[in-house]
């Protein structure tokens, strides 16, 4: 199980992040899915190779995401019809540069493809080696460090973009 944890780990992490842009939801996302594989092997269910573990993995993942969403979107319903509209003042300047620089950052993730977004996420937000990322896609480290480059430029343009 540890192996599985070590190998899949990130790329599940970066996945719902690139669903939920929010990292701490995100990995807790990635941690449910692993419960849940907990849950299903001391069912007694068994993955007779890798790409059926990999495909439940990740299905598993995008529906506890897509849960997740839905119950934060249904969380913000009931806070925005609580709530006066002016009641939601930014007393800390340093406050409002956050959310702005959240907000540019959501943004240039969004206008980016989801291979790109997660290439990016995986080299800044966790500082993935190229090694373990092409291990992960189980591609040549050469080409996923030239596409990491490449989207870390991308992500570096689409910011510069945003913040004109």
């Amino acid at each position: 199980m540890e192996e599985i944890y070590e190998r899949y780990w990130a790329t599940l992490v970066a996945d719902a992040f690139c669903r939920l842009r929010d990292m701490g939801l995100a990995e807790d996302c990635a941690q449910e899915t692993f419960m849940i594989l907990v849950r299903k092997l001391d069912l007694g269910a068994s993955f007779p190779d890798e790409k059926m573990l990999r495909a439940f993995l990740f299905r598993t993942n995008r529906n506890v995401a897509l849960h997740m969403a839905r119950q934060r979107n249904r969380e913000r319903n009931v806070v925005a019809s609580i709530e006066d509209e002016g009641d939601n003042v930014i007393e800390d300047e340093s406050d409002y540069y956050a959310l702005e620089n959240q907000e540019i950052l959501d943004n240039a993730l969004d206008s980016m493809t989801m291979r790109n977004a997660i290439l990016a996420v995986w080299h800044y937000g966790y500082n993935a080696t190229y090694s373990q990322m092409a291990e992960n896609l189980g591609e040549n480290t050469g080409n996923v460090r030239r596409a990491t480059e490449r989207a870390m430029k991308d992500l570096q343009d689409k910011m510069r973009e945003d913040m004109k």
